[in-house]
């Protein structure tokens, strides 16, 4: 289904990056283009950036790394992070009424007055206006970008948070430009979050932006 989303995005090429056979002949098998990647990857950034060279992209083609676990993120929000991507790393956060829950699973975020990403964490961080930002899993760089952040060695940071996008705001050279929807991507990470799929509102796939 994450797939079949992509695909809603005009202009846009869609593959499977995967290290896991098993994964590529069923992505083949359901008619999607898939790259087998090696397991020395480190995390899905860096799998995006190996299969990137495998399909010899250019490094002004602007690369779109969408994670599997997203079945219900908007075309449209693909479609916005890839234009933005010419310019700046790209993400998204979807605005959340109240405070942020202690789930780590569901990851914050906290940025500047230009939108530019200050910090994300797995732990509740400081919010205003009675809001607080949940981090959707997209990112959108030009090619060399990612072949860049692919070379660099991991960060403490990223360790202990266990994102991989830290590993950019550590190094400093780039900024993360934020998106920003009122509509919800909800992400598969869990037994709860599957329950939650089953019954998830139709409309809430196309979405709109805040």
């Amino acid at each position: 289904m994450v797939a079949e989303q992509a695909k809603k995005v005009p202009n846009s090429v869609v593959y499977v990056a995967t290290d896991d056979a098993r994964i590529f002949n069923v992505v083949v098998e359901a008619g999607h283009e898939a790259v087998l990647t090696s397991g020395e990857c480190r995390n899905g950034t860096e799998r995006v950036a190996e299969a990137a060279r495998k399909l010899k992209l250019n490094g002004d083609d602007v690369v779109i790394n969408l994670q599997g676990d997203m079945p219900f993120i908007q075309p449209m929000i693909i479609e916005q992070v890839m234009r933005q991507s010419l310019a700046s790393i790209t993400t998204a956060a979807c605005v959340v009424k109240g405070s942020p829950p202690e789930d780590q699973s569901h990851v914050k975020v906290v940025f500047d007055r230009n939108l530019d990403v200050l910090y994300f964490s797995r732990l509740p961080i400081p919010t205003f206006g009675g809001v607080w930002h949940k981090h959707i899993g997209i990112y959108g760089f030009r090619n060399e970008i990612l072949q860049y952040y692919s070379m660099l060695p991991i960060t403490l940071l990223e360790q202990q948070e266990d994102l991989e996008q830290l590993r950019i705001l550590h190094y400093g050279k780039h900024a993360i430009k934020i998106i920003l929807t009122d509509s919800d991507c909800l992400s598969i990470n869990n037994q709860t979050d599957y329950k939650k799929a089953i019954n998830w509102p139709r409309e809430q796939i196309t979405g709109h932006f805040a």
